[in-house]
């Protein structure tokens, strides 16, 4: 029997159901083919008509069978590529395998999702809150594409409140420990100038280990900071930026610059005795092979030392970071402003709100302080009295 233009197609499928396709344009004026199934031909195409019916009123077209895991898989792969820097896209890729396609949540039907299904599934995590935090933004991301798709009517996750994330104080040492892990480094690491670099500077880790040796001038200790390594495994690669994308530069000390000497004439043996030496990027600081450092065994290396030093406390290179920024601001009296730029932070906010420790003295100490200080003010003679018309001035 010859079917009629626009009257679609009826197949019967390996499991046995009915599927009724038919192209329809839809309300934005988008040409798309619609599929409807059921357990006979009839019921095939009475789901198809429904659907072709929504999505010609620009109402969203409900799949019958898709679930959290199936829209999340599809987001990973087709809409993340193209949000944020490759670091967000690896954290996001990992954090929506494991959070949310291989949990009860990812079973649970697109259309049948519901606000107590999201808030369960982050209440019941025993994820830090700001990893719950990161979860839940993720979770929202892939509802705002099946949402955007007319997948869905709204997006449950958008009911949700996010984690509130407590900014604490940022751990960090005294300079004596960070000595000690430095000198275990350095004895027991090919990567011990890396570590003391890292903690004479402040660099975070992707931008010491995209360092170059053009970004180094010998002669005069100045470093410019202009990359930072992105990726993990196989994808590390050096990207031409720093976090915030801009570039600064510092001086470091002669002593420093001594040690980045010793590390260049230990790298020109790594090539001489290297097959093949992969570094295209010059850099600073690389594998016996040439490739760029992965910045966990670093921090595998500076956990390592740490233990061995007796350290107790929880320690990552970025307690490096931490320790010389606190140093800076409550030991050497540094600006917060010149801390800020040594940094890299946006703005001195920043560097307050994360370096902001509470201090041990008391506020009758402070106002001690103030007391004592106005008293040793050296005054000529007796301070006269005011007049009647000064006093009053004086007090309004």
């Amino acid at each position: 029997m010859t079917r009629s233009k626009g009257e679609g197609t009826v197949r019967q499928r390996p499991n046995g159901r009915y599927e009724a396709r038919k192209w329809v344009v839809s309300a934005d004026g988008v040409r798309q083919r619609v599929s409807g199934y059921g357990a006979n031909a009839k019921e095939a195409i009475a789901d198809r008509d429904t659907k072709c019916e929504a999505l010609a009123e620009g109402n969203p077209i409900r799949s019958a069978t898709a679930t959290i895991a199936q829209v999340a898989e599809v987001w990973r792969t087709t809409t993340l590529p193209g949000i944020g820097t490759q670091n967000t896209r690896d954290t996001y890729a990992c954090r929506c395998r494991v959070h949310i396609e291989d949990r009860p949540l990812g079973q649970i039907r697109l259309r049948d999702l519901k606000v107590g299904h999201v808030e369960r599934w982050l209440n019941t995590s025993t994820a830090a809150p700001s990893s719950r935090r990161q979860d839940l933004i993720i979770l929202r991301h892939i509802l705002d594409m099946a949402l955007r798709d007319k997948l869905i009517g709204s997006n449950p996750a958008k009911a949700v409140k996010l984690p509130v994330v407590e900014r604490g104080d940022a751990e960090h040492l005294d300079m004596a420990t960070v000595e000690r892990i430095i000198a275990y480094t350095e004895q027991h690491s090919r990567y011990g100038t890396a570590v003391r670099l890292l903690a004479t500077t402040g660099m975070r880790r992707g931008e010491c280990l995209a360092l170059r040796w053009r970004d180094v001038d010998m002669r005069t200790g100045e470093i410019a900071v202009r990359g930072t390594v992105v990726g993990s495994g196989q994808a590390l690669r050096r990207q031409p930026y720093p976090k915030g994308k801009r570039s600064r530069r510092f001086t470091v000390p002669p002593q420093m610059i001594a040690e980045l000497r010793k590390q260049r004439a230990r790298q020109k043996q790594d090539r001489l005795a290297a097959v093949v030496w992969l570094d295209t990027d010059d850099l600073v600081f690389a594998t016996a092979a040439g490739t760029p450092v992965d910045g966990r065994n670093l921090l595998r290396i500076v956990q390592s030392a740490a233990k061995r030093c007796g350290v107790t406390q929880r320690v990552g290179v970025h307690t490096l970071r931490h320790s010389v920024a606190t140093h800076l601001l409550y030991t050497a009296k540094t600006p917060a402003d010149v801390v800020q730029r040594l940094l890299g932070h946006k703005d001195v906010q920043t560097t307050l709100e994360v370096y902001g420790h509470p201090s041990s003295l008391d506020v009758g100490e402070a106002v001690s302080n103030i007391s004592s200080t106005l008293l040793g003010v050296d005054t000529p003679g007796s301070t006269p009295e005011l007049s009647d018309d000064h006093q009053k001035t004086a007090g309004d």
